[in-house]
């Protein structure tokens, strides 16, 4: 946790190198921008955080019981045995 806090933290910074102000403060398009160089940077440590960041919000997405009405997924089934395994505990 305190690895993604640092990689934050340098989202937030990293981005008044080139436009002059944090990340949180640029346009729109700046941002996007600044979201495609992590993602395809050359540096494998920003790359990786990207990833792990764009991981973490697609299952924060995804976990979303609206997320699931939106795409037609019921939920998981409740018969499954992992659920069944840990309602015996």
């Amino acid at each position: 946790s305190k690895l993604l806090g640092t990689f934050l933290l340098a989202v937030e910074a990293l981005p008044r190198l080139r436009y002059g102000r944090g990340f949180s403060r640029l346009r729109r398009e700046q941002q996007e921008a600044f979201l495609r160089f992590l993602e395809n940077s050359w540096f494998g440590k920003l790359r990786q955080g990207f990833f792990g960041v764009k991981t973490f919000a697609l299952l924060g997405y995804y976990g979303q019981d609206e997320t699931w009405r939106e795409l037609g997924y019921p939920g998981p089934r409740s018969d499954a045995p992992f659920y069944t395994l840990r309602k015996e505990r």
